[in-house]
């Protein structure tokens, strides 16, 4: 019988999924880089630490971002249909304005496409 040694690295001091790169954290960052958000993050990237993702709010994918070159109101939230509001204090007031953003772009295209 012969003996098989299996070898997974991983960091320590880190999470055991995310330092594997498996789990929540690899489909989050998939969706993240597939998705067309509002501004080019592989551009502009380096400037914001990604926050949360959440999935769907109605449909519409949110990204809550910090600016890491700002010391205060330096949180920001995007999605596929804009960038929404002024720099938030925090990331629960960045993810207010996104909903109330998304909530009222939804209403616009009902009227939309009422009108036709």
């Amino acid at each position: 019988m012969k003996i098989v040694r299996e070898n997974i690295n991983f960091e320590r001091g880190l999470e055991p999924k995310k330092s594997m790169d498996i789990g929540k954290s690899k489909l989050d960052r998939e969706i993240i880089e597939k998705t067309d958000w509002a501004i080019d993050l592989e551009k502009h990237g380096f400037v914001w630490e990604i926050i949360e993702l959440i999935k769907g709010y109605k449909g519409f994918p949110i990204l809550i971002l910090k600016n890491k070159q700002q010391e205060s109101w330096n949180y920001r939230a995007i999605s596929t249909v804009g960038i929404f509001g002024e720099y938030a204090p925090n990331p629960e007031d960045a993810l207010a304005s996104a909903k109330y953003a998304v909530d009222a772009h939804i209403k616009e295209e009902e009227r939309r496409i009422a009108k036709i």
